[in-house]
């Protein structure tokens, strides 16, 4: 979670009043600092790849992005953020990196 403290800041910005309600349902969100921690990832894929929540269930969040990362180190960071608040994922953080320059749609899970 240590590369998105960076985005702290940012997240401030970021509307917490509206994006909270919608993340307190999800099992990750329960976590210490869940909230802050969730609020800081939004902001910082809002702002990077577009990316928008369309949908929060219990156990998973989906997004859309307008921009996709370039293969690399976009896509290696990006994978290791959405694989440190979607703790479920079944697959390897390459294996996500890989997806992630190739589709606009994100699905984190995060089950108990």
């Amino acid at each position: 979670m240590e590369h998105l403290a960076r985005g702290a800041a940012g997240a401030a910005a970021y509307d917490v009043a509206v994006a909270g309600p919608r993340l307190g349902a999800y099992f990750g969100a329960t976590r210490v600092n869940g909230i802050p921690t969730l609020a800081a990832a939004m902001w910082q894929w809002e702002q990077g790849w577009g990316a928008a929540l369309i949908a929060a269930w219990g156990t998973m969040l989906q997004f859309t992005a307008q921009r996709r990362p370039r293969p690399g180190t976009q896509a290696w960071e990006l994978a290791g953020q959405q694989m440190a608040i979607g703790g479920s994922f079944q697959c390897e953080q390459w294996q996500l990196a890989i997806a992630l320059t190739q589709g606009d749609a994100w699905f984190l899970h995060d089950r108990p």
